[in-house]
């Protein structure tokens, strides 16, 4: 298994290897001001938002709600990548039956993670609209690190 923080996406339509963090996108404030934001006030903000979901339910639809074990892991995973340096999300969304959806896109390449259970989680890459990689991330007992299974 190779980690998310090693791992390389590969563009299979292209062949072209391209690191994770070639995913960054810009913050709204920054696209409107010119103004750029340290990645780390981004992830703290990205915390907030899912501590905040995590202690008042009741502001979702019941459907909508996210389960307590999938915020849990997704705010584990915040702390995890912001460790690695990697980017912010640009947007964060309870996503329907209990899970919660991570997004990066550029230039036509979006990155999507959606938090499914326990320490589990979907990865799906795109390239102009099209699936070029998907894959199960899970949890890594030793390492603690969610990691593409396979």
């Amino acid at each position: 298994m190779s980690t998310l923080r090693e791992h390389d996406i590969t563009f299979a339509t292209s062949g072209l290897v391209r690191p994770y963090t070639s995913t960054r996108a810009a913050p709204r404030s920054a696209l409107a001001t010119g103004a750029t934001h340290d990645d780390t006030a981004l992830w703290e903000h990205a915390r907030e938002k899912l501590l905040s979901w995590r202690s008042n339910a009741d502001q979702f639809e019941p459907e909508d709600a996210p389960d307590i074990a999938v915020l849990d892991t997704a705010t584990d995973f915040t702390v995890d990548e912001q460790n690695r340096g990697g980017p912010a999300p640009s947007s964060i969304v309870p996503s329907g039956n209990g899970r919660v959806a991570f997004e990066w896109s550029s230039r036509g390449e979006t990155m999507i993670v959606e938090f499914i259970s326990r320490g589990h989680a979907r990865y799906t890459s795109f390239v102009n609209n099209k699936v070029v990689e998907k894959g199960l991330l899970a949890r890594n007992p030793r390492s603690r690190l969610l990691e593409l299974e396979g």
